[in-house]
């Protein structure tokens, strides 16, 4: 999934979030008017205030749903992100197991070179003559 993909997958899951909000308002503004009408009479102020009672608990399970559906997926994130992260890190391991391996061949080759030059009558025994200066430090292979 592209990055834009997954921008609107959160966008969606936090969009919920500003519903709340303009629903907290909207019943501001519906009280606000429940206790200025005049025309509104103490029973159905009753009744109002009764169907909203009732409403709470309903929006609390709402809120709950919508958390433990978040929850569930921080937790598929997390899985996400460890199993990235094991390949990494199986991805570091193999890098530096080749870069030990042509370290081991390169200096396997050196000592051939080296074997050969021994074996070769007539020539000099001198460091340059059997490769030694030429052979390249641990930092700079690889």
């Amino acid at each position: 999934m592209g990055e834009y993909g997954e921008r609107n997958i959160v966008n969606k899951e936090y969009a919920h979030l500003g519903t709340q909000l303009r629903g907290q308002n909207s019943f501001d503004v519906e009280m606000s008017e429940n206790f200025q009408d005049s025309a509104m009479s103490l029973l159905e102020r009753k009744g109002w205030f009764q169907k909203q009672k009732l409403q709470l608990p309903e929006q609390g399970v709402s809120v709950q749903a919508q958390a433990l559906e978040l929850e569930k997926q921080r937790f598929k994130w997390l899985r996400y992100c460890s199993k990235k992260d094991r390949e990494l890190e199986q991805l570091r391991l193999e890098n530096e197991r080749k870069r030990v391996e042509t370290e081991q061949s390169i200096l396997h080759l050196r000592q051939k070179e080296v074997e050969i030059d021994l074996r070769s009558p007539g020539t000099s025994k001198d460091a340059t003559s059997l490769g030694i200066e030429r052979m390249p430090r641990r930092d700079q292979i690889g």
